[in-house]
This record gives C-alpha cells, structure tokens and sequence, in this order.
C-alpha cells in the first residue's frame, strides 16, 4: 500500500543514510526505543476518505500531478542536525544537476518515486502538523499551568497508527499490530518515552 508507514519509515532512514551512514544503522538496529517517527503519505483528500481507505485497506494509487505530505518527528535533538545536513546535501545535489526533470528522487516508495517539494518547518502553521520545542520548554509550560483535579486528555490519531503487540520473551508466533489504540497500548510506551 502506497501509504503503509513501514514504506515512508525505511525510506526516510535509506535517505538519512547518505548523510549519516552510521546514524541511520543505529536507528534502524541498535535502537529499540524508537527516537523518531514518520507518518503514512498522507493523500490530498478530505479526512473522511483518507480514514475511509485506510480503515478497507484500499489501494490507492499515487497520482504525478499531485502532492503528497510526510511528517518527520524527531524526538532527540542530536538528529536534527543530521536530517538538516541530509536535506542541505539532498538540496545542493540536485539542483547542480540543472534541469528538474534530471533530478534524482528524494524518496522512493515501492517502485513510486516521489521528489522533494518543500519542507515546512515552524510554529503556528495553517496545518496543524508543524512545529517545534524543547523538553525544557514543555516543562515550563506544564509548570505554568494550574494543575488540579483530573484534567481529560484527547489525544488524535491523525493517521493509521499501529502498536507492535511482539513479545521478546516469547517469539513463537512472531511481531503482531495492533490497529487500535486502545489506552494499555498507548500510555505504558508513551510513559517509557519520556522517561
């Protein structure tokens, strides 16, 4: 499927791996905590349908004229320098190139190769889905706040989301996913995160 995450995952650290050769191989073996994430593609349609195609499992084909989005969070400061060197030597190699049609693909998904569009990185844009901060700064804003009682938590999943259900003690039956984000899968891994 051409918005599977395992496809967006592998591909991003195949790019990273230009960069930082030895970085992208850490992340992909030696890490078991993963200390960064990426999204499915996300397809230009209206939220209703992307949910609907996701949930059927519906192949949906890519179309040239169209952009599609990834998101990148990057959840230890160290790498983004890295993705920054990654994305300057990306940028700088293929604009020597000359021509945009000789350009080489910033990503590859399958057999679909995708070209680099734009990369928007700040606070406060129209989508919803960019931004920036520190730990330090997270632990202010908390602090500011006037905590008391029980507050709700919401949280969204924007996208298809999954949980390795794989136990390392038993791996008769192997890795499994769970595609509900039910609380017992989301909190004792979010808790671990930020410890």
């Amino acid at each position: 499927m051409p918005f599977s995450g395992e496809l967006v995952h592998a591909a991003w650290l195949d790019w990273l791996r230009a960069a930082a050769p030895d970085v992208a191989a850490w992340l992909h073996e030696g890490n078991k905590r993963r200390l960064f994430t990426v999204s499915s593609l996300q397809f230009p349609l209206p939220q209703e349908k992307l949910l609907e195609v996701e949930r059927r499992n519906v192949h949906w084909p890519l179309t040239p004229e169209k952009t599609y989005a990834i998101r990148i969070t990057l959840l230890l400061g160290e790498l983004f320098p890295l993705f920054h060197k990654a994305l300057t030597d990306f940028t700088q190699s293929s604009s020597a190139g000359g021509s945009s049609s000789g350009r080489p693909p910033f990503m590859r998904l399958g057999k679909q190769s995708l070209l680099l569009e734009e990369v928007v990185l700040e606070n406060g844009d129209a989508s919803g889905w960019t931004g920036f901060t520190s730990f330090a700064d997270m632990v202010e804003s908390i602090r500011a706040k006037k905590l008391g009682g029980v507050v709700p938590l919401k949280l969204e999943f924007a996208s298809l989301t999954t949980f390795n259900r794989g136990n390392a003690k038993n791996r008769e039956y192997g890795n499994h996913h769970a595609r509900l984000p039910l609380p017992y899968y989301v909190f004792p891994h979010l808790a671990k995160r930020w410890n």
